[in-house]
């Protein structure tokens, strides 16, 4: 028999799965929280442990199942946690993922594949949700071209001159040529090219197109330099 506890803040929606997963032979429903903290309160009293939890992420607050998850996964790891979820938002799926959580539930999902799912979460020692797995590698993976992309961007930044860095600086600050060239006392064409080099150097077609990559980057937070 596979013991199985509900986490839901709603009561209509614990009623309707209770019912459903109870009709089944091999499935029970050994207990149904109303909040995340009621549900690491009882695995924490209760002496049989269940095999399979069904958590809501929002309850009491936004992420309350995935810090109840979290909980439960230090102290009973081979409690199997599936996020019960009205909509797929990868950020707190993945979230929930590294939390400890195994898979999640899509709420209005048929029953048959709630109780597909939840046998084979039961019967697999190292079960991982396809889809959950899938969305880890995606956002790893964009990651790892984000960093990339930024090395190679920080890369390019070392070939401005000091000159073009003062420009740069200027047209971050949003200075049109004409203030350019009467700060740093230099004539408009100079200032012209000196921006066509730092476009050409960083890898980008117009002025408007650089500065708003590097407003989107924070980059006078992060890359500014003395000079």
């Amino acid at each position: 028999m596979i013991k199985i506890m509900l986490c839901d803040d709603l009561k209509t929606i614990r009623d309707s799965f209770a019912q459903a997963i109870n009709r089944q032979e091999d499935m029970q429903v050994v207990y149904a929280a109303a909040s995340g903290a009621e549900a690491v309160e009882y695995v924490n009293r209760c002496e049989a442990l269940p095999d399979i939890i069904l958590m809501d992420i929002q309850m009491e607050s936004e992420k309350a199942g995935i810090e109840a998850t979290r909980q439960i996964h230090e102290k009973y790891p081979r409690i199997k946690v599936l996020m019960l979820t009205i909509f797929e938002n990868d950020d707190l799926l993945i979230e929930a993922y590294l939390a400890g959580a195994v898979d999640y539930i899509v709420k209005d999902v048929s029953w048959e594949k709630i109780c597909d799912t939840l046998r084979s979460a039961s019967v697999n020692e190292n079960f991982v949700g396809t889809v959950i797995r899938e969305k880890t590698r995606e956002k790893l993976d964009q990651s790892r071209l984000m960093e990339t992309s930024m090395l190679f961007f920080i890369n390019r930044l070392s070939k401005l001159t000091n000159s073009e860095w003062r420009i740069l600086e200027h047209l971050y600050a949003g200075k049109k040529r004409r203030e350019i060239s009467r700060e740093e006392v230099l004539s408009e064409e100079t200032v012209k090219l000196h921006i066509r080099h730092i476009l050409r150097k960083l890898g980008f077609d117009s002025t408007r197109e650089m500065v708003a990559y590097l407003k989107e980057i924070r980059f006078w937070d992060t890359f500014k330099r003395e000079i």
